[in-house]
């Protein structure tokens, strides 16, 4: 099952579908919650190259993805099970523009198709890996800013509670890296969007932008 068909009816939200029933349907889905952690892709001779994403899944839409999947005696799920999940999920990422920006002093970078995915599960949590190559390789700006959201904030990314949820591939001298967190949700994890929230939805597509995790490279 693609991880967007569980929200694929806020789309009618971002196509302009004005019909207050079918909206109200459409928000009454839960979110999707995903925790992550970033790795930034370095060459030996300091060019930036791209992303590993790391995307931890909420217990409950892991397990609503994994229904179906063929488990092995012991009850686990393999790698290879996953694979087909794992390879839809990719492909479906194109969309979204893999909900990922890089921006290096105010230019815009772009990414080619993602490499290196997989999807495992735990028992609990889907597990989604994945590396986002830059088109070009480029040499970081004084400032270097990657930003991941879904504008229209019906998936949640926040970063790992770890102390470095964002990290170098490979130490490089002249580059720090911060990952700032975005500001806490407006409502709790699984409840109904207010009226208030349900409105901005219904007006700004953009509304998720000021949730965005950002991570900073500053070299």
């Amino acid at each position: 099952m693609k991880f967007m068909d569980r929200f694929l009816r806020s789309l009618l939200i971002v196509v302009g579908i004005s019909n207050t029933a079918l909206i109200q349907t459409a928000i009454a889905h839960p979110h999707v919650w995903i925790t992550m952690s970033q790795t930034i892709l370095f060459t030996p001779d300091g060019q930036l190259t791209g992303v590993q994403h790391r995307w931890v899944f909420d217990e409950a839409y892991s397990v609503f993805v994994v229904q179906g999947v063929t488990r092995e005696k012991d009850g686990r799920i393999g790698a290879a099970a996953l694979a087909p999940l794992a390879k839809v999920n990719t492909a479906d990422l194109k969309d979204f523009n893999y909900f990922t920006t890089l921006k290096s002093d105010g230019k815009s970078q772009e990414f080619s198709e993602p490499k290196d995915y997989t999807f495992e599960f735990d028992g609990k949590q889907i597990i989604f890996i994945f590396t986002l190559p830059l088109k070009e390789a480029v040499r970081p700006g004084r400032t270097t800013v990657i930003e991941i959201t879904d504008p229209t904030y019906f998936v949640s990314f926040r970063f790992a509670d770890i102390p470095e949820p964002a990290l170098l591939n490979a130490p490089i001298k002249s580059c720090a890296v911060i990952a700032k967190r975005p500001p806490e949700d407006p409502e709790p994890v699984g409840q109904p969007l207010s009226e208030v929230i349900f409105n901005s939805l219904a007006t700004n597509k953009q509304f998720g932008l000021q949730f965005a995790s950002r991570i900073i490279l500053a070299c």
